[in-house]
């Protein structure tokens, strides 16, 4: 059972708590922004600013991550019987791509 193996558990637990540090610091610093400001959502030292964005982008890129993080534990539960090596990538797999959407946002806070 899946629920019974301490890695999974601890591997999604992470995942989500590293997105609920992310989604609240960015409603921390964005809070006080109106609706309409263009964020810089990607910027280049070399040519400065590629690619400006609403408020609703950032939120948009913490909410993909919740649904992916989902989405990996629904396959790491189809998977877990089969092949449990797969599950405890798809553990890994969304704790890393929880720590970077983690770094994406504090990068587009620090410029903004």
């Amino acid at each position: 059972m899946i629920f019974k193996d301490r890695f999974i558990i601890f591997s999604f637990s992470a995942a989500l708590a590293i997105l609920l540090i992310a989604l609240s610091v960015s409603f921390y610093r964005l809070s006080g922004l109106s609706e309409n400001i263009s964020l810089i959502l990607r910027f280049n030292s070399g040519r400065g600013i590629s690619a400006f964005g609403a408020l609703f982008d950032v939120i948009l890129f913490l909410f993909s991550g919740f649904f992916l993080i989902a989405l990996n534990f629904l396959v790491a539960r189809l998977l877990f019987r089969r092949l449990r090596f797969l599950s405890y990538f798809s553990g890994f797999l969304s704790v890393f791509l929880a720590l970077l959407i983690l770094i994406q946002v504090g990068v587009i806070l620090s410029v903004n």
